[in-house]
């Protein structure tokens, strides 16, 4: 089972609303705009230009209702997947915000649109390089993934593997484990800050992008869990 966002089309030319957890998303297929809307109080966060995606717009929406509820198990100590329910409307406008990074992220990356994708994910964490593409194995039918991401002082970490959810997963590691060590290692220790945020947003991707991560489940078993100690007690 994936990730699925109920939605309806509102017009022939591909517009529709979708309903997520706290929020609904209205796409205009006219202007190529998605509106993020909080459903109490029916109040408008923002609008998301959709250059790039206007074919993949449902996808999009799905991606950025996956990593709000991502971020509201984060937030709230695995207690909730509702994002509304964690944090007032203005707090929640600049989360509802770096969402949208992240969706963009994780599209592109489905899409494989490597090079778009490593340009943004590099500016944005002020990295020297980073990488990823696909090549193939003996079978043709059988993708083979590679990543590195290196800093401007010349550090760098790669991995590979058969899916991109491994690949940003074990990069994301190796940023923690080896590439900040490298770092302080030489003195760079201003770097270990924007390393840590690149380790996060790759991690967080690796969620966005696995089929088998479904939010609302993760939650299930978490609360599951906590009964079944209750009731041992």
């Amino acid at each position: 089972m994936s990730f699925t966002l109920l939605h309806q089309e509102t017009d022939p030319q591909g517009s529709f609303t979708a309903w997520g957890t706290g929020f609904y998303y209205q796409y205009d297929a006219c202007t190529n705009k998605l509106s993020v809307i909080q459903t109490e109080g029916d109040a408008h966060l923002m609008n998301v230009a959709l250059d790039g995606f206007s074919s993949d717009a449902l996808a999009y929406a799905a991606h950025l209702e996956k990593t709000t509820q991502i971020k509201a198990l984060m937030f709230s100590d695995c207690t909730t997947i509702d994002l509304t329910k964690t944090f007032d409307t203005q707090k929640i406008t600049a989360i509802v915000r770096s969402a949208a990074i992240f969706a963009g992220y994780a599209l592109d990356l489905e899409r494989h649109h490597f090079r778009r994708f490593s340009r943004g994910f590099r500016q944005s964490c002020s990295l020297g390089e980073v990488y990823i593409n696909s090549l193939y194995q003996e079978d043709p039918n059988t993708e083979f993934f590679k990543g590195f991401v290196k800093t401007k002082q010349g550090n760098a970490v790669c991995a590979d593997g058969s899916s991109l959810t491994n690949i940003l997963a074990d990069l994301s590691d190796k940023i923690v484990q080896d590439l900040i060590a490298m770092e302080f290692g030489e003195n760079h220790r201003r770097t270990a800050h924007k390393l840590l945020g690149a380790s996060f947003k790759l991690s967080t991707t690796s969620r966005i992008l696995d089929k088998n991560f479904i939010p609302c489940h993760k939650l299930a078993i978490i609360r599951d869990s906590a009964e079944d100690i209750k009731s041992r007690h």
